[in-house]
């Protein structure tokens, strides 16, 4: 026999109590702090169960709908999709203050911001048609006979801090337009003399009807200025002159030999002229130039 003492019984395992039946269970859910729970077996198959919301769906719809998009560029741009919307933002440079969706976008890099306007290099100078340097010459008829002395300007140098002054040559030969952007010129081809218009049609003339007073509202009040009135066909002329300048970003200046001191930096000496398809006013310290067009029948 072995001197070891002998090691004590072992527990009995848990075995099952008698209260705890099936028929009990129903009592414990029957409690108010108990939720029942539906048992697997009583659960509907997985193709029974009814179909539940896929997840949602990224829409290429604004948010808030079409809009305007404020501070984005220098004036306000309309958006009605995302994709717009994005491409704004990559065209500027920009991004999202405030994130609104899991995606920034379709992922392609930003573009670089565009250059400032004076940084840009000048617009590319086409050459005069046909139809510039016939307008071109037959301005200076009209400068002519109204003691006009003509002064141009080309705002696309001025933007970029370039001098901005115009070099206007026009001949029987040549008309020449000259800007520190280019050159655009029109050289009249052998046999053609009638590309300067030396005068104006010989329309009668008589200082009751072509001549009469006016008044000007200025700030001090209303002055007294002599008004002569433009005929039809100088109102064409001045008309396409000013488009054909315009269209190049030209600005013209004029000054009446009369009243004018010589200078032509100071835009106080100028005449201040408006041209429309409605009327033709250019004013200067002595006088003013006047036409207006006849307002439509409406039948």
């Amino acid at each position: 026999m072995s001197d070891d003492p002998k090691p004590p019984d072992a527990e009995p395992a848990a075995t099952f109590a008698p209260e705890r039946t099936p028929d009990s269970l129903d009592a414990v859910f029957a409690q108010p702090d108990v939720k029942a729970i539906t048992p697997l077996r009583d659960q509907p198959a997985p193709s029974e169960r009814p179909p539940t919301a896929s997840p949602a769906m990224l829409s290429d719809e604004l948010w808030g709908g079409p809009q305007w998009i404020h501070n984005a560029e220098g004036e306000p741009v309309w958006v009605e999709t995302k994709a717009e919307y994005w491409d704004l933002l990559r065209r500027n440079g920009l991004h999202m203050r405030d994130q609104q969706e899991s995606s920034a976008g379709p992922g392609e890099p930003p573009l670089p911001p565009p250059l400032p306007l004076h940084l840009t290099p000048h617009p590319a100078v086409r050459p005069l048609s046909k139809f510039e340097a016939e307008v071109l010459g037959a301005v200076t008829a009209v400068f002519r006979k109204y003691d006009l002395v003509e002064s141009c300007w080309c705002t696309h140098c001025f933007t970029r801090g370039a001098p901005h002054g115009c070099r206007v040559v026009v001949n029987s030969r040549v008309v020449h337009l000259e800007c520190r952007g280019g050159i655009a010129q029109w050289t009249t081809p052998v046999g053609e003399t009638n590309l300067v218009l030396q005068t104006l049609s010989n329309t009668a003339s008589s200082r009751g009807v072509d001549r009469t007073g006016g008044t000007i509202e200025t700030p001090i009040g209303p002055v007294s200025r002599p008004a002569t009135l433009l005929n039809a066909e100088e109102c064409v002329i001045l008309r396409a002159y000013f488009r054909v300048l315009g269209a190049r970003g030209i600005e013209p200046r004029w000054h009446h030999r009369a009243c004018w001191s010589g200078n032509p930096w100071h835009e106080d000496d100028a005449l201040a002229v408006s041209v429309s398809d409605e009327q033709i006013i250019a004013v200067c310290k002595c006088r003013q130039l006047f036409a207006r067009t006849a307002a439509p029948v409406v039948h």
